[in-house]
């Protein structure tokens, strides 16, 4: 019985991505309660990323058959993908913790976290698609919590806005919008 290659990567891609998907419910609906993304969460989307590097890796040199050399090959570029995906993924928390020391608490360490998980999964421009799009619907949001308040001050520093929900609907946006 021949294997189709593409099927198992469209069906692998399709249960990590809802995978995916209620992990980050349930870190949204962590964040919006408690103001805390667990660990544990983001390693889960840390390991959903490294798995379809690995799935990827080997279903893209699949040959029908397994060998020795085939596998190592594929060793060999699963740990070259892990390592790029990796130092691509750092680059915008990298930048956002140097915000942090301008804008004191502008992003919790939680949310960076998170933004490095989805950095194993997602190309750079992906990511900043992410980011783009948690940052516009969470200012907009900001800005309506804001302007909805009976009582306001000159300056508001009591406003928290939890930010995985809205990196979590920018992510869901990206792989939708593919």
């Amino acid at each position: 019985m021949k294997i189709n290659s593409e099927l198992l990567l469209i069906l692998s891609n399709i249960s990590e991505y809802f995978a995916l998907t209620v992990i980050l419910v349930k870190i949204s609906i962590e964040d919006i309660k408690h103001k805390i993304i667990e660990d544990r969460m983001n390693l889960l989307v840390c390991i959903i990323g490294i798995s379809l590097i690995c799935v990827n890796c080997v279903l893209k040199n699949w040959t029908g058959s397994f060998s020795t050399e085939s596998a190592f090959i594929n060793i060999k570029s699963i740990f070259s993908e892990i390592a790029v995906k990796c130092l691509t993924a750092s680059i915008i928390p990298i930048f956002i913790i140097c915000l942090n020391f301008f804008v004191k608490n502008a992003f919790g360490g939680g949310d960076i976290k998170l933004i490095f998980a989805l950095g194993t999964i997602f190309e750079f421009e992906e990511l900043l698609g992410i980011m783009a799009i948690g940052t516009v619907l969470a200012g907009v949001f900001g800005g309506f919590v804001w302007c909805c308040k009976r009582k306001r001050t000159s300056v508001d520093k009591g406003l928290y806005i939890p930010f995985a929900p809205f990196i979590s609907i920018g992510t869901i946006i990206t792989f939708i919008a593919g």
